[in-house]
């Protein structure tokens, strides 16, 4: 088992962001366009948290920027098979538009650090 500093504060997720938790959009997925944004689906996140860009998908709507990932943004299913399964938005993935059975967690990179977050999300710990 793993042992964490005793003077370690310990916080919950939501303590560690700079926004309230966040439902995703819920509009439905349209082939592929560069005319839109390209749509992040639960199905989109592989097993180990990567993202699977085999199955793009776009989304239409006009409310993009609220729903747009941003550096330091966790999403995690919230439903299903995978709930708790986690993505660290990655820009060399693209620009993703996030859908409504993600959860998004935009970390406070100020005060945190986001890739340590994400692995906590992969412990068994967690998964307990």
């Amino acid at each position: 088992m793993v042992t964490y500093p005793k003077d370690w504060d310990y916080q919950s997720l939501g303590e560690c962001c700079i926004y309230k938790l966040s439902y995703g959009i819920n509009a439905p997925a349209i082939p592929h366009s560069s005319q839109y944004p390209s749509y992040l689906r639960i199905t989109d996140i592989n097993d180990d948290g990567t993202y699977n860009s085999s199955e793009k998908k776009s989304v239409v709507t006009n409310e993009t920027e609220k729903y747009f990932l941003r550096s330091g943004d966790i999403v995690l299913a919230r439903t299903g098979a995978s709930t708790g399964k986690s993505y660290l938005y990655d820009e060399r993935d693209g620009n993703f538009v996030y859908a409504g059975f993600l959860i998004k967690a935009s970390v406070d990179e100020k005060r945190h650090n986001a890739k340590y977050i994400v692995s906590q999300l992969r412990t068994p710990r967690y998964w307990a």
